[in-house]
């Protein structure tokens, strides 16, 4: 499961409820079916539904960054994939999520950044499903990448 730090944030900010506005704040959960209680007495837990692990995730991708170096490699990391038209939302979705983190566009299935960024990648592809079906590159050389490190402010 994805936990950003602002799930973390907002963990300290529950230290900080009233008795009465957790057991609100956890029958709101309940009964929007993000969570279920389980056990009884000492050993009753909350339990994430798959709906809650999902608003969880979701939260998470509103965060999802790969960091900025000090300093550029000269690499450019591609993304291409080739996802079945019977996942086509799946598809547009992890497509609009690449231009939400910074990516640019090259072609209809092929993204490019110039920071490290495999693991946001995994994470974003596996959120959306599509994972079989990406293919992640370094590339040393690009056509066009001095066009795109100025799009990038890069120099």
């Amino acid at each position: 499961m994805l936990l950003s730090h602002r799930a973390f944030r907002r963990f300290d900010e529950l230290q900080a409820l009233t008795n009465r506005q957790l057991q609100d704040t956890v029958r709101h959960a309940v009964r929007g079916k993000y969570i279920v209680i389980t056990g009884k007495g000492k050993h009753r837990r909350l339990v994430l539904t798959h709906k809650g692990k999902r608003l969880v995730n979701q939260k998470a991708m509103e965060n999802l960054r790969p960091p900025t170096p000090a300093s550029w490699d000269k690499k450019w990391r591609l993304v291409l994939f080739d996802i079945p038209e019977e996942f086509r939302k799946n598809r547009n979705s992890f497509a609009v999520g690449l231009k939400e983190m910074g990516f640019v566009q090259l072609q209809k299935s092929c993204f490019v950044f110039p920071f490290p960024c495999l693991d946001e990648i995994e994470v974003l592809a596996d959120f959306h499903e599509v994972r079989p079906f990406i293919t992640f590159l370094v590339a040393e050389s690009l056509e066009g990448s001095k066009t795109l490190a100025r799009r990038f402010k890069l120099t």
